[in-house]
């Protein structure tokens, strides 16, 4: 879907549109790294409350059952602390790929309706032939947006 992305009619074909292109990525990295720092903050602050309160007396940062005792010895509880927190950190960064990855594909249908909206009110010359590209790009818009269903 990305490399859709990388063909007519949807790359730049001018300086204006190339504006347009570049605020939108801009922005998609903006949201991309914000909720990546969002969802890194929510993990160590629960690492840091779990480790502050409830380590020393053996409390998991989740309710969990286990074929064994973890408060049999230090040793099994913290491994089976390092086993949460491992999933943890890979849950997040799951929710983070897959979040920011429809928001990203959203901003980039945002980004080609805005260039589509710029080539009609900067139509020159042969006026048929660019109305025809226009009418071309905005169905293309639309079977993009369809693909991720």
């Amino acid at each position: 879907m990305l490399d859709l992305l990388k063909n007519k009619p949807f790359v730049p074909e001018n300086n204006g549109e190339g504006e347009i292109h570049a605020r939108y990525d801009n922005l998609i990295e903006k949201v991309s790294v914000g909720y990546t720092i969002q969802v890194t903050f929510c993990v160590f602050s629960l690492l840091g409350t779990t480790l502050m309160g409830d380590f020393q007396s053996k409390k998991l940062m989740f309710r969990a059952w286990f074929p064994f005792d973890i408060t049999s010895s230090w040793f099994a509880f913290s491994m089976t602390f390092l086993y949460q927190f491992v999933g943890l950190v890979i849950i997040s960064n799951g929710v983070c790929i897959f979040d920011t990855l429809f928001a990203g594909l959203l901003l980039h249908i945002c980004c080609q309706l805005e260039m589509l909206v710029y080539r009609l009110h900067n139509i020159e010359g042969n006026e048929i032939q660019s109305i025809k590209h226009c009418v071309w790009h905005h169905n293309k818009i639309f079977r993009l947006r369809e693909k991720p269903n």
